[in-house]
């Protein structure tokens, strides 16, 4: 039985869970536009100084592959379970990178920049491209299909865990739309709520689906392809998307000077928990990990030495007050609010 939960060192209130940076990275020369997180807690980055890079949870860069083609610009990064690295971009081509850092295929296909890409739990590769094209790739870099429904440039993708596709979209054309693509190639729905740019998007472990838009908004999608909740109040539009193992969700965008970058986490209800102001500039992209990190890629801050990968952490903790007189440390990531009640997932 509860009976009460209090910040460490404190009591009556829920601490304080916006993120706290624990490190950047300077070693881009230009600006980063992926990043991604394995199980172990390892950064993944993707520059349009042609490089894919490797971090440890610590900050330390472990390796470097520098794209010789060009343009070589690196748009996109996702990692698979086994810590294999994906990435595409200006050249048009989708890459696989063991987790040393060794390339193991590259496949070409697309007929303009590759500007998202995913991969499922058999090792399937997605990619999506300014060609207002997704496709599907096997294991082993084999082309097995082709989706075309889109009207406009795909700018992001993402896959559930039974290997349905999402897919984000949006340019002059007009086709701001979200879709779901089935495991075969086959559209399932197209969500047109938004009525500017999607500009991410990111599905959670019961198949809602979660986009961010030039709208200025970032909306959930049931299975289905019906709106849930649309999150709106920014200053700016939001350029990508993430959700975590509980499915709270997270955002960037930049204030209303262009000077700073806002980090959003909404929870899965739809209510802000909390908005952080941080000195960098124009986010690209956004992942979460499993133990609550963020991480951020963004364009340089002029004054800060080249940071276009950031890590941020959690860190409040709470002390669960059970009736048996225990006192059980959580990670406040795990708490939510109830009305006037807080409890833990």
């Amino acid at each position: 039985m509860i009976q009460g939960l209090f910040p460490s060192g404190a009591s009556g209130s829920l601490p304080d869970c916006s993120p706290v940076k624990v490190w950047s990275f300077t070693g881009h020369t230009d600006r980063s536009n992926g990043v991604a997180m394995d199980l172990q807690g390892n950064v993944y980055s993707g520059s349009d100084d042609k490089t894919l890079r490797k971090f440890s949870s610590a900050g330390t860069q472990v390796w470097s592959f520098a794209n010789p083609k060009t343009p070589g610009n690196i748009r996109c990064v996702a990692v698979d379970v086994q810590g294999n690295v994906y990435c595409g971009g200006d050249d048009m081509n989708v890459y696989k990178f063991d987790s040393s850092g060794n390339k193991a295929w590259s496949s070409s296909g697309h007929g303009s920049t590759v500007w998202g890409v995913a991969v499922d739990l058999q090792g399937n590769v997605y990619s999506c491209s300014y060609d207002k094209k997704v496709k599907k790739w096997s294991s082993t870099g084999s082309l097995i299909w082709t989706f075309g429904g889109h009207t406009g440039a795909v700018r992001a993708v993402a896959v559930d865990l039974q290997s349905n596709v999402y897919s984000a979209s949006g340019d002059d054309s007009g086709d701001n739309t979200a879709r779901k693509i089935s495991s075969a190639g086959s559209q399932v729905w197209s969500f047109t709520g938004h009525t500017k740019r999607v500009s991410g998007v990111a599905v959670d472990l019961q198949g809602n689906i979660y986009t961010s838009s030039l709208d200025k908004t970032v909306r959930k999608i049931d299975s289905a392809g019906s709106q849930v909740w649309t999150s709106t109040g920014y200053t700016d539009g939001l350029s990508c998307v993430a959700v975590d193992l509980c499915g709270n969700v997270y955002t960037c965008t930049n204030d209303e000077s262009y000077t700073n970058l806002i980090l959003i986490k909404i929870d899965s209800s739809g209510e802000q928990v909390w908005s952080a102001r941080k000195k960098m500039y124009s986010p690209t992209a956004v992942a979460v990990g499993l133990q609550g990190a963020i991480c951020i890629a963004s364009n340089f801050y002029p004054t800060e030495e080249h940071e276009s990968v950031h890590k941020f952490t959690q860190t409040a903790d709470a002390v669960l007050y059970l009736a048996s007189g225990k006192k059980t440390p959580i990670l406040c990531k795990s708490i939510q609010k109830n009305g006037t009640d807080y409890y833990v997932r």
